[in-house]
């Protein structure tokens, strides 16, 4: 399994280093968080991809796990919790680590997942000339990737530029 390739990992670490990259997402999953650990009475949360912790900040009634590959004090492999966010952070993902990737997240997702996924390429292109935004497909095409181990409750398009699937974790027999 390979969820990111040593030199994609240092060009992240490079972008992480800007204090501005990645910090201003995490407000509006705030309620999102908080109406699905009252929904599952639940506060085992994990934030996969999280950069810089901002949501666990933000969360100050709540313990919110981080883990982020490309940031050194979150980049231990992640332990299973109820509930896993992931905004921000797919399209970012190398093709070829995909399928991993959502492995991963299968593996890590005890009740519900949360992803949210830009549909259009980024403002910013990597230290090697690459648009950040690594994956840039349609809601259709990560439904598709998605729904092989998740159940959809529900999914959100922003006018297609990003979408927001709510998933269960499928239960196998």
């Amino acid at each position: 399994m390979s969820l990111i390739s040593e030199e994609y990992r240092k060009l992240n670490e490079q972008l992480h280093e800007n204090p501005e990259y990645g910090s201003r997402n995490a407000p509006r999953w705030v309620k999102v968080i908080k109406d699905l650990t009252w929904e599952f009475e639940t506060f085992s949360v994990l934030d996969y991809g999280c950069g810089k912790g901002n949501l666990a900040k933000m969360m100050t009634n709540m313990p919110v796990k981080n883990y982020d590959p490309a940031v050194p004090e979150f980049s231990a492999i992640p332990t299973p919790e109820d509930i896993v966010i992931c905004t921000d952070v797919m399209e970012h993902i190398e093709p070829e680590c995909l399928d991993d990737v959502i492995d991963d997240l299968k593996r890590v997702t005890n009740i519900v997942l949360v992803v949210n996924i830009a549909l259009r390429p980024a403002k910013k292109t990597l230290a090697d000339g690459r648009n950040a935004h690594l994956i840039v497909k349609d809601i259709e095409w990560w439904m598709g990737k998605f729904l092989k181990y998740f159940d959809l409750k529900q999914v959100n398009g922003q006018n297609g530029s990003e979408m927001t699937m709510i998933l269960f974790k499928r239960v196998e027999h």
